[in-house]
């Protein structure tokens, strides 16, 4: 016997859907509107959630999201009496698989055509307490993304399964779904001292929710070490960047970005000494996805010392700064991920297109703010009359896009030479003025980043 609630505007469906399901069904309740339905979610565990796509008032994915964080044991079916929705929402069926959709339905639908789900697929809510390893298992290394064991949570329970990779293609469960999250157990296993646990890289939309909603978290808890809210906002910030890059950006993942950058303001407003953690996160290699978490983050903080601090401006500055080097994505795979000062000469040109391809690939997402696709495309600009975008608000939108370039030529050099944001200040301003990077590097935010970054460390 099961626990169902039924998500759907249509009350006439609900009415009828419940009454064929009660004999099935331990216990049935319905909802029409999302947030009704998260209040109800929040009361009761449910076995299954039967939401329809065109649910309002707290849309599907949102409702989705929640389920994901809060239950995340309930099996989610979607169910979609028009294909086009789908198609407005810039979604797919397997983008829908790939946020933890377990079946779609299309409507309408017959009782004989549901059940088989629900007697099949039967969750079981509990937390379990590890024992032993499970065999090792042949997986393909391209199937898996790392988490450091550092950054996991004792006596949480594992939202997923997680992974020991033993070897090439080669791995081992440590825990799996629900599963309490023990450190003594993975001292015991940890024979080898792995610095990593891996998950499936299908699960990653997952764990961008957890984080965001740890994150949120943070900011009624004052006892939280500012190194750890700012580990854990690269870490949300470097799975979002890695999950933009392997599925696109879709709408969840665009309200998942919104998400990001109001934690990460929201943090930096209330924590004036964050900035001084940076120093501890210093990374010894380069990688595209750290480098966009540190553009935005430096952004983030710089912006406040700018007062640019209502949330309109904000939000679109820390995504325009997260998102800036997205057009990357478009380049060859031989140079996609290489840092800027290790590009041969031979590729040069093609690597100087990503902020145009970046501007082509946010173009039609109707989502991502003008501003937003403003910053992805002049980052790099240094005069007005070279924009690649041209709109009746440029004018305000083209500052933002020069702090952004600033800042990202000084994570260029933080991460190249390994130094701090004091130092690698230091190095842009001495380059020569015929340079562009140092053409970007107005006296307002070299004083908003010393303010910042550099009169907290002294």
């Amino acid at each position: 016997m099961f626990k169902i609630i039924l998500i759907d505007p249509d009350l006439a469906y609900l009415e009828k859907m419940s009454a064929a399901l009660t004999p099935f069904c331990e216990h049935i309740d319905t909802a029409q509107t999302g947030q009704n339905a998260q209040i109800k979610l929040s009361q009761c565990k449910f076995d299954f959630a039967i939401i329809d796509v065109a649910t309002t008032d707290h849309p599907s994915l949102s409702v989705v999201k929640y389920m994901k964080l809060n239950s995340p044991a309930t099996k989610i079916i979607f169910t979609i009496s028009d294909p086009s929705i789908l198609v407005q929402l810039m979604l797919t069926t397997n983008d829908l698989l790939n946020i933890g959709i377990s079946h779609i339905l299309p409507k309408p639908f017959i009782l004989s055509e549901l059940l088989p789900y629900l007697q099949c697929e039967q969750a079981v809510v509990q937390k379990v307490t590890k024992t032993a390893l499970s065999p090792m298992e042949e997986i393909n290394d391209e199937k898996f993304t790392r988490i450091a064991l550092n950054d996991l949570i004792a006596n949480d329970y594992a939202i997923f399964d997680f992974y020991f990779r033993i070897n090439k293609n080669q791995y081992q469960k440590v825990f799996s779904k629900h599963e309490i999250i023990d450190f003594d157990y993975i001292a015991t296993v940890n024979q080898k001292k792995f610095e990593y646990l891996y998950f499936k890289t299908k699960d990653r939309v997952t764990y961008l929710s957890y984080l965001n909603s740890l994150v949120e978290k943070f900011q009624s808890l004052p006892n939280i070490p500012a190194i750890t809210k700012v580990k854990t906002m690269q870490n949300l910030s470097v799975k979002f960047i890695e999950e933009v890059h392997a599925s696109g950006l879709n709408p969840f993942l665009v309200a998942e970005c919104e998400t990001i950058c109001q934690n990460m303001f929201s943090l930096v407003k209330k924590d004036k000494f964050l900035s001084e953690q940076l120093d501890l996160l210093q990374e010894k290699s380069y990688s595209l996805y750290y480098h966009s978490f540190l553009v935005s983050f430096l952004t983030t903080v710089a912006c406040k010392s700018l007062q640019w601090e209502t949330w309109d401006l904000i939000y679109k500055i820390s995504m325009g700064a997260l998102l800036h080097d997205i057009g990357k994505i478009k380049l060859s795979s031989n140079i996609m991920l290489l840092p800027k000062w290790e590009i041969p000469e031979s590729l040069k040109a093609e690597y100087t297109t990503h902020t145009e391809l970046g501007a082509k690939l946010l173009e039609n997402c109707s989502k991502i703010p003008q501003e937003v696709k403003s910053i992805v495309a002049n980052h790099h600009i240094s005069n007005a009359s070279d924009s690649l975008i041209a709109n009746t608000s440029f004018h305000k939108v083209y500052p933002p896009a020069q702090l952004v370039g600033m800042v990202d030529s000084m994570a260029n050099i933080m991460i190249q030479h390994e130094i701090n944001v004091e130092k690698s200040l230091a190095l842009l301003l001495s380059l020569p003025d015929s340079i562009p990077e140092k053409k970007q590097c107005h006296q307002q935010f070299i004083d908003a980043i010393s303010k910042c970054f550099i009169n907290h460390q002294k």
